[in-house]
């Protein structure tokens, strides 16, 4: 069901039509919201996040569309560089008991780092510090 809100909402996105798609947009992310079959933590996502989760995600595929690496950043706080600080394919990431965090600093010298390096690539990844 959710397919079929996303394809009437860009229908009407392409014909210009704003205030429909949107109507569309939420029923989309309500029958995501509701689908059974999707994995239990993004339904809980969905509950607490809702419709923000479904624009991040679009978000996300136009930056990998036009080639950027995609930095999913944990908690920032105040506090020094790490000298630990390391970046890891979100793919390859073991989901911690606790959110990790990553100072400021740490967080813009891997940021700096990966510009500077395309290293990673086109994929998404989590700065770990």
């Amino acid at each position: 069901m959710a397919a079929l809100y996303r394809q009437l909402r860009k229908s009407l996105e392409d014909g210009k039509n704003e205030p429909g798609a949107a109507d569309f947009y939420y029923g989309e992310c309500e029958m995501r919201r509701h689908d059974d079959t999707r994995p239990l933590g993004e339904r809980v996502m969905r509950m607490f996040v809702g419709s923000e989760l479904a624009e991040k995600v679009e978000a996300d595929q136009i930056a990998l569309d036009a080639g950027a690496t995609v930095f999913h950043a944990p908690d920032v706080t105040d506090g020094p560089l790490s000298p630990a600080r390391h970046i890891v394919p979100l793919a390859d990431l073991r989901r911690p008991l606790l959110p990790p965090r990553i100072s400021r600093a740490t967080l813009a010298s891997l940021l700096l780092d990966e510009a500077e390096t395309g290293r990673h690539g086109t994929g998404i990844v989590v700065p770990l510090s």
